[in-house]
């Protein structure tokens, strides 16, 4: 408010249904006090709305709200027509579908993030965070909780979320393999003069990557001797775990550790020369052979290697125990939480991670009641946008307890700045049956 206005008259602010605040002049006057010309007569009295800042708003993000939506309208009407296992294959395509369009508007804001400046490059860090985050976190979801497999074997899907969004080493294999292959031809280098190299094996080995292992050992200028020839034939002939082989009994859990131990003795009896350089070398892929085992110990030594607990845990498991149930991952979480930085230290997608495993939607936010409470807060937001109000009332709709209510509440408050958009907020009161509303 102009600060002469707001001094002779003074002000007042109020609450408005879409929780905006409205700032007005207001001078309180009782019974006790003699009333007097208003003074600030000559000005034109103002209304002023002071809203928040929401990171939702940005235009970067209005398509996914829209889709986002149409997915959320499709799996109510989904649900209301059959139960929860008889709906539930095209609720993993609508959980596919609805991860495949917040990446998309990650690319988007990726994009403009490598060509945007401040105060703009922020809010869309801002962004690209939060979204990932969505993403990530609702992967885990999907894989618990809609993607059900044959006798609850989760580890694959698990080792899938992780190598998915943990792709750093990855990237870095192909990028040695490609260097390697110009620096073997011009200088006759091997892959291990690259400073990576030896640390992206054993990050291969911890997502069970094994034929990029075995690509990255072959590259080694000392690839053509025993240790690493030993080591290939391990990584090359060491069974792979699948759901389907497990149910059908091609591959009883027990025999996976008792093989990959026979491996590493035979590997262990290998001669190797006296080779300085080739030494380091079978020092380095011997520990790389170790964790096929499930060598606590080893394990120890390259968490390191992990950059969280839960990315840890999937490479225990793998090597330790692959059948392992949806049931059971909250005490090898406990383990590895304990292992890898201890319970004090969990950060808040951490416990969100840990409060999935132990099927606790309480504090993960899906209980019923908190359901709707989100719902209603995330329609009710939506609401106070000019162009998104529509998408926020679909969200109120599905509220049973509180969403008429405050539909009701809040299609009053909506600016009637153009005809149409006036005979579109009548027509939504219409079609809900609000007569008062619609009048």
């Amino acid at each position: 408010m102009p600060g002469a206005v707001r001094q002779v008259a003074g002000g007042a602010a109020m609450w408005t249904p879409i929780e905006n605040l409205v700032v007005f002049r207001y001078k309180h006057v009782t019974g006790h006090l003699q009333e007097l010309p208003n003074k600030s007569a000559p000005h034109e009295a103002k209304i002023h709305e002071v809203r928040p800042d929401i990171l939702l708003f940005d235009p970067m993000i209005r398509k996914l709200i829209n889709e986002s939506n149409g997915t959320f309208l499709e799996g109510q009407k989904l649900m209301a027509k059959a139960t929860m296992s008889e709906a539930r294959s095209d609720l993993l395509k609508m959980s596919k579908q609805y991860r495949a369009i917040i990446r998309a508007c990650l690319e988007n804001l990726q994009k403009e993030l490598e060509r945007a400046s401040e105060p703009r490059k922020a809010t869309l860090s801002s962004l690209v965070s939060i979204f990932y985050n969505v993403e990530f976190l609702w992967h885990l979801c999907e894989i618990l909780y809609v993607d059900a497999v044959p006798g609850d074997i989760v580890l694959p899907q698990l080792l899938e979320w992780i190598r998915f969004h943990f792709f750093r080493c990855e990237r870095r294999a192909t990028a040695i393999i490609d260097a390697s292959y110009i620096s073997m031809e011009t200088e006759g280098n091997g892959a291990e003069s690259e400073p990576e190299y030896w640390e992206t094996m054993i990050g291969l080995v911890l997502q069970g990557q094994l034929e990029a292992t075995r690509a990255l050992l072959r590259l080694h200028s000392a690839a053509a001797t025993e240790p690493f020839r030993s080591a290939d034939f391990i990584l090359k002939t060491m069974p792979t775990f699948s759901v389907d082989h497990y149910i059908r009994g091609r591959v009883p859990a027990h025999n996976i550790a008792i093989y990959c131990i026979s491996a590493l003795k035979e590997g262990l009896q290998v001669r190797h020369d006296s080779d300085e350089d080739e030494g380091v070398g079978f020092t380095a892929t011997l520990d790389g052979m170790t964790l096929l085992c499930g060598d606590k110990e080893a394990f120890s030594e390259v968490k390191g290697h992990c950059e969280t607990w839960y990315q840890y845990m999937a490479a225990w498991l793998l090597y330790t125990e692959p059948t392992v149930k949806s049931f059971d991952l909250t005490f090898h979480a406990h383990q590895c939480i304990a292992l890898f930085r201890g319970p004090d230290k969990l950060n808040t997608t951490d416990v969100i991670i840990l409060a999935l495993l132990e099927a606790d939607l309480q504090k993960v936010g899906v209980a019923p009641r908190l359901h709707e409470h989100l719902l209603l807060e995330y329609g009710s937001l939506l609401m106070g946008h000019r162009s998104l109000w529509q998408v926020g009332a679909s969200y109120l709709d599905h509220c049973p307890t509180k969403g008429r209510a405050c539909l009701e509440r809040i299609l009053p408050c909506l600016t009637l700045d153009t005809e149409a958009r006036a005979l579109k907020i009548i027509q939504v009161a219409r079609d809900r049956n609000m007569n008062d509303v619609g009048q």
